[in-house]
């Protein structure tokens, strides 16, 4: 396993929640060619792209907040506070994106793209 500071480990664990969240957006701009086409497979597939990256972030950001030590604590300094507050934040944001892109996915399954909103 890397070193819990390593920058990069931590930054693309920060970020891959609102990739996967804005990539998972996709659907909606595929919406009128899954209705021309009546195939809605293109759209479970970008939706489900979305939720492996900000599964993976969520994964990433586990396993470098196990090796930083768990939660951040107010005597932390330098590097490992670093280390342990983005790790937490990475945390919890993959979570939360995760469970937003299901509840995007959840619109994917029951609405037809030809519906009118």
């Amino acid at each position: 396993m890397a070193r819990p500071e390593s920058l990069r480990r931590l930054w693309a664990a920060l970020l891959a929640g609102p990739v996967g969240w804005v990539v998972a957006f996709g659907a909606y701009a595929l919406a009128p060619s899954a209705c021309t086409s009546h195939q809605k497979a293109q759209l479970h597939g970008l939706v489900l792209l979305g939720l492996l990256i900000a599964a993976g972030g969520t994964v990433l950001a586990w396993q470098t907040w196990k090796a930083a030590g768990g939660s951040p604590d107010p005597k932390d300094e330098g590097v490992v506070a670093r280390a342990r507050l983005l790790s937490t934040l990475a945390l919890l944001g993959g979570c939360l994106f995760s469970a937003l892109i299901v509840a995007k996915w959840l619109a994917v399954l029951l609405l037809h793209p030809c519906e009118p909103v």
